[in-house]
Order: C-alpha cells, then structure tokens, then sequence
C-alpha cells in the first residue's frame, strides 16, 4: 500500500574585538553563541556604496580576521593554494549577488536567534538529559550549507612520547540567510545538528558508507523528536513530489545503499547525501529519506539514547537489517 508520507507526520514519538576573544566569549553559557551575522550586517553598511577593491579590503577586516580559525576550516573548508582562492571569491560574489540583496530580512531572521537556539537546547535536553554542548554555536552567513557539525584546528600540542599533534574542536554553525522564510525549519536544523554534536562524541561517519546514512538518519528522526508535529517534507526540506518519488524507489535505494554500506565511496556518498543534481536517477539527499524510515521503525523498539550510542559492529548489523526490510516494501 503507498504510504503518503508527505501527510502530516504524527509526532508522538519515541521522537563564533579580536579572533581569541570573539571565539572565547559567553563562557558562562553551556552553549556559546557567536554571532557572525552581526558582522556581515556590519560589513554590508560600510561597504553597500563602496567599490569592488574596498569591499575585497574590508572582508579581510571586517570578517575574515575576526574569525581566522572559523572562516579558514569551516566557511572555506580547510582548502589551501588555488581551490581556497577560488572558493573565497565564489563566498564574496555570493554575498554581493545573492546575500546582499535579502540584507533586511537576514537583519530581521537576525534578531532573537539567539533565544531560539537555546529554546531548542532546552526541549533537546528534555529528549536527551546527558547533552552537553560544550562548544562554540556559530550564527553566519555560510554560502554552502544549512548547518553542519565541523571541526576547527585550535593548536599543536605535544604528547607524552614528545610527538607534536594538532589540536581541534567540534563547532556548530548555522546559515542564517537559509531561512529567511516563516517556519520551523531553523528550529528543525538545530535540532539536527545538536543530535550530531551528541553523536559524534561516540560514533564517527568518516569510513563506509552505513555511517554517514546511520549518522543522518538518526539526527533526521531526532530533530522530529525534539521538533514534534510537523510534515515529513519540513522535517527533510523536500517537496512533496520528491518525497514521493523517494518512496517511488524506496526498494531499488534501499538494495542500492545495502550493497555498497561497506565501502569508502566519496561519489556515491555525494549522490545520496548531496543536494546538488547529480548523473544518476538518485533523487538527491534521497539518503535522509531512507535514513529517516530506518530509524523511525527502529524507534518503536529502541530508545533513541541507545541507537545514539550503539557500537559499530552492532550497527552495521542492524543498518544492514533494515536496508533489506526496507528493499522489499512493495511500492
């Protein structure tokens, strides 16, 4: 029987002054919120009337060498050499071309984000009571995506047998100027990304490709935990007419994802994860939706504490168990 899961989805279930100091601040606050908005808000006003070279001056100033560690690993993802510059003038003429232009409302989408993030820390320690945030939560314009969990390289350190390591963080950040429209997506991504600082304490998605879908489809289903009472569709950020093809080929993605899980596959993590097109017949992203349908079922006997927790060996087994239940759902 086809299910309409772009119905309502009953949710009652077992559901980043100077670059040190900015980095540094709230410490007060189990969640430190940095908010780089401000900034770009800042920037905006002295440089809307400006020429291309001023504006190229002062995104150094104004942005960049404030938040060195968080523009260099997350906003221009640790790329060095020709790809960094490349990236870095895509991120400028995106600001100017696309950001700029929605300014008020991303000043307006601005205001109060700060109470809403913590709004959200609030309800998910209610659903997780061992939570502890104990990072840096950034409030930015990101260009590339919604939110992400991602690491910030903070030093070197030397070890008891003399060898000298990096030293890194997890942070959060969240792309403001995603969600300039009324809704409970902000909220929904939050959500989401809390379950991954919460996850990758344990568990880590770099590897085969189980962990990535384990990992998306358990902070998908949590962020409908936390965030109860509404759609599929707004819980995944698809349109109606992709969930349904994603149910459409639910059987044929499931058999898919079941026999490559235990490869290392860079493209086709890309496929099942990425948002942009891609040269398959793959709905992009179709990865959540599986993710999401494998752990809602697995809810019903598991509590979500456990599952976040589970070791990796058991989790390949029961990914494994789900994706062939999942391969013979009859369309």
């Amino acid at each position: 029987m086809r299910m309409l899961f772009a119905a309502a989805v009953c949710l009652a279930i077992v559901s980043p002054q100077v670059a040190a100091s900015v980095e540094s601040r709230r410490e007060n606050r189990s969640v430190r919120i940095i908010n780089v908005v401000d900034d770009f808000l800042a920037y905006h006003k002295a440089c809307a009337e400006a020429d291309a070279s001023t504006r190229a001056a002062k995104w150094k100033t104004m942005i960049e060498d404030r938040y060195p560690r968080f523009f260099a690993d997350v906003i221009y993802r640790k790329l060095d050499g020709a790809a960094l510059a490349r990236h870095k003038k895509w991120c400028f003429d995106e600001f100017w071309e696309k950001v700029a232009p929605e300014i008020t409302a991303l000043a307006k989408a601005n205001r109060g984000i700060a109470d809403r993030i913590l709004a959200v820390q609030k309800d998910f320690r209610t659903q997780f009571p061992d939570f502890r945030a104990e990072t840096d939560f950034y409030v930015t314009v990101a260009f590339s995506f919604k939110g992400k969990v991602d690491t910030i390289r903070t030093g070197l350190t030397k070890g008891s047998d003399g060898k000298t390591a990096k030293t890194e963080k997890k942070v959060f950040a969240l792309a403001l100027e995603q969600f300039l429209a009324a809704g409970p997506e902000v909220e929904i991504t939050i959500a989401h990304e809390m379950f991954h600082l919460l996850h990758f304490q344990t568990f880590s998605i770099k590897g085969a490709l189980y962990r990535t879908l384990w990992a998306e489809g358990l902070a998908s289903y949590a962020s409908a935990v936390v965030v109860g009472g509404h759609r599929l569709t707004t819980y995944l950020g698809f349109e109606g007419k992709k969930i349904d093809l994603c149910h459409k080929m639910l059987p044929v993605l499931a058999a898919d994802l079941k026999k490559h899980m235990g490869q290392t596959d860079r493209r086709r993590r890309r496929v099942y994860f990425g948002a942009e097109a891609n040269d398959t017949k793959v709905p992009p992203e179709a990865g959540y939706y599986v993710g999401f349908l494998m752990v809602s079922s697995l809810a019903k006997t598991h509590a979500m504490k456990d599952l976040a927790r589970m070791p990796s060996k058991q989790v390949y087994k029961i990914v494994a168990s789900e994706l062939d239940r999942l391969a013979k759902v009859s369309k």
